[in-house]
């Protein structure tokens, strides 16, 4: 389920290294997510990877191993965890927009 936003971004602004840096933070952000909404023995695997050529693709993969099917949703635990990685990654990119705008405004 692919969801696209479009952030008005300066693609070639964005370096190599600032990807990787929003690929962490959301990783972070999404691994605290479910370590908060499952019980404490649940394990995860979650992968973010990122894309970029004429657009930004971010890729976010959860798997779970579910020992409490009867008592969790994990469909809906994996697709809020989801969209909280969307929110997280619009939030950093918008960071990141607002930086460098301000840099190239008190720049000039």
């Amino acid at each position: 389920m692919a969801k696209k936003k479009i952030l008005n971004l300066d693609l070639n602004a964005i370096s190599v290294e600032d990807l990787v840096n929003l690929c962490e933070i959301v990783e972070k952000s999404v691994r605290a997510y479910l370590r908060e909404k499952l019980p404490a023995k649940e394990e995860f695997d979650l992968v973010v990877s990122v894309e970029k050529d004429d657009k930004i693709t971010i890729t976010v993969d959860i798997g779970i191993v579910g020992r409490y099917s009867g008592l969790i949703d994990y469909e809906a635990v994996i697709g809020d965890a989801i969209n909280y990685a969307r929110r997280v990654l619009e939030s950093e990119l918008e960071k990141f927009r607002r930086t460098r705008t301000g840099d190239q405004e008190s720049s000039e």
